[in-house]
This record gives C-alpha cells, structure tokens and sequence, in this order.
C-alpha cells in the first residue's frame, strides 16, 4: 500500500472535513478520528465483519469524535444504514457527512454491535 490521497472540504472559509490517506490508514478531522484496515485475521473470527469495516485506531482527545463516545479499536461497519465495506467506501460516505448534521455510526466494540453519534450527547460529556 503505497498510495496517498487528500481531501479537504471547506464552507465558509472553514474547514469541515479534511481527510488524509496514506497506505492502510485515514485521519479523518475535525472529527479526530485515524481509520486502518481491519487485518483480515481479525475478520476471520468476527462474522459481522465478513461484509467489511474499518476499525478506529486513534481518538483525539477532545475532539468530536471523543465526546461523542468513539473509543480506539471501535469498528466502523456502517454509517446511516449504509455499509462500509471497504477504506474507500468509508472514505466517500465521510466525505458526504457534511450535508446532513445527524448521523448515525454502526460500530462493533468489544465483539458487540453498538451505534455512536456524530456529536456530542450530554451523557457521553459526564
């Protein structure tokens, strides 16, 4: 993996979302969020991820994504309903986030599948 791409999207003069890729991992801000491919080991012994995802290798302290509840090594396997199959597919359906401000993120943590926000809740805050 030898390939790097970015991505940044500003509205208003402010960035939004700017997303680096380099080899098998992407930072995603200002979400505060750094994405790798999930081994195809670990694939292996989790049935729900036979179709994809993208595990989350990095929280920033924080940031969005923190006080929304994100947690290093979550699995990404959807957003809004719709699968994340693939880094490409996770990266496409990131880059469309900003037209809509509620989203919903499918994760697997700890074997379980579970759903975390976008933004901040007052509990995950406490």
């Amino acid at each position: 993996w030898s390939s790097s791409s970015q991505v940044r999207i500003t509205r208003n003069g402010q960035v939004i979302l700017e997303s680096h890729s380099s080899g098998g991992s992407m930072t995603i801000e200002p979400l505060g969020l750094l994405l790798e491919e999930v081994h195809p080991a670990l694939r292996a012994h989790f049935p729900q991820l036979a179709e994809g995802g993208v595990i989350v290798s990095w929280v920033r302290e924080q940031s969005p994504a923190h006080f929304a509840g994100w947690k290093m090594y979550d699995i990404l396997t959807a957003i809004d309903e719709t699968p994340i199959g693939s880094f490409a597919d996770a990266q496409q359906r990131l880059l469309q986030l900003p037209n809509k401000s509620d989203h919903t993120f499918h994760i697997i943590r700890a074997g379980q599948p579970q759903i975390v926000g976008a933004r901040p809740t007052q509990e995950s805050k406490r």
